[in-house]
């Protein structure tokens, strides 16, 4: 807002102006936030979960040092590999007394 000269008046609130008004205003619409994208998300933190636990059954596994060590290594560097490489020949926590 200008007054004839224009001056832009100070008085106009900055929360009114134009630049303000032109972002977009509303729910966030499918491109910004689309189903594919939680999908995504969903999928991390499952790989998440499964990757903790392999790291916990490697740690109380009765395999040395340098197994759990690098057991842990691949598991972190490659998490869904990793995690199924561990299911296929990882090594497991110890087994509790029936």
């Amino acid at each position: 807002m200008e007054d004839e000269n224009g001056i832009p008046d100070l008085w106009f609130p900055i929360f009114l102006s134009e630049r303000f008004l032109s972002r977009p205003v509303g729910p966030p619409t499918q491109t910004q936030f689309g189903e594919r994208q939680m999908g995504y998300g969903i999928f991390g933190f499952l790989v998440l979960i499964a990757d903790l636990y392999a790291i916990y059954q490697v740690m109380t596994s009765s395999a040395g040092t340098a197994a759990k060590v690098a057991w842990t290594v691949v598991i972190l560097v490659l998490p869904v590999i990793g995690f199924l490489v561990w299911v296929g020949f990882g090594p497991r926590g110890r087994a509790t007394a029936a």
